[in-house]
This record gives C-alpha cells, sequence and structure tokens, in this order.
C-alpha cells in the first residue's frame, strides 16, 4: 500500500466499490450510463467488464461466506454471484439506497441512512 501503479478499467464511468474474494478482484460502478456493468481482475492489473443483473446505480460490493453481494441506491434489488462474473439479481426486504454492505460474522449486512437489512446467505 506505499507504492501505487495506474492501470485501465475496462469502461469509463463512476467506479464506487471493489472487493477481492475466491482468487478474484470485483470492482462495480454507480453512474447514469444505463448501468449494469462492473468489472473483475484475477490479479488486479487486467481487468474485463462483466454485467449485473439490473441496471441501477451500484455501490458497494463485498465478499463472504463464498459469495459476492452487490447493493445499488434507490432500490431493493441487489444482486449476487459465486464467481463474480455471472450476477443473480435478490430482492432486499425494503428499498433504500444501499451505500455500503461488508461481510462479518456469518451475515452480509447492507446499510442506509437510518436502515439496515443482513443476510446469512447473500440471496
Amino acid at each position: 500500500g506505499i507504492t501505487w501503479k495506474a492501470t485501465t478499467l475496462p469502461v469509463s464511468g463512476y467506479w464506487y466499490s471493489v472487493t477481492y474474494g475466491n482468487g478474484k478482484f470485483v470492482a462495480i460502478k454507480n453512474d447514469n450510463s444505463s448501468n449494469q456493468t462492473g468489472a473483475y481482475s484475477e490479479d488486479g492489473i487486467i481487468w474485463k467488464q462483466m454485467k449485473l443483473p439490473s441496471t441501477y446505480y451500484w455501490a458497494s460490493v463485498t465478499y463472504g461466506n463464498g459469495k459476492f453481494v452487490a447493493t445499488p441506491t434507490g432500490s431493493r434489488t441487489g444482486a449476487y454471484s459465486d464467481d463474480g462474473i455471472t450476477w443473480n439479481e435478490t430482492t432486499l426486504p425494503v428499498s433504500g439506497n444501499w451505500y455500503s454492505v461488508t461481510y462479518g460474522n456469518g451475515k452480509f449486512v447492507a446499510i442506509d441512512s437510518g436502515k439496515i437489512v443482513y443476510s446469512s446467505n447473500g440471496k
């Protein structure tokens, strides 16, 4: 974390969140370009484009319990993936601006201003 080098993502945009798990880095973007775009990399240097299941302003991605989980702003739709490349849609219990999702102590937890949701399986 002391010396940094630049690399290139497969498309331009507002990239919001990156995580690592299952041998991959996964990044998502949050912009108004009919956003279903994300990216993945096995080495953090060479990135390939992937598609999320729905068009939303994706805000956060995390890895835990063998799954990647992504949350958007302004929706109750989330996404999960076993490999960080192929994604499935899921429904959160309430709509919100899910700015952050993390995994710990056996649960995925997402937070909005004043709301919090959790899942043990990310689905």
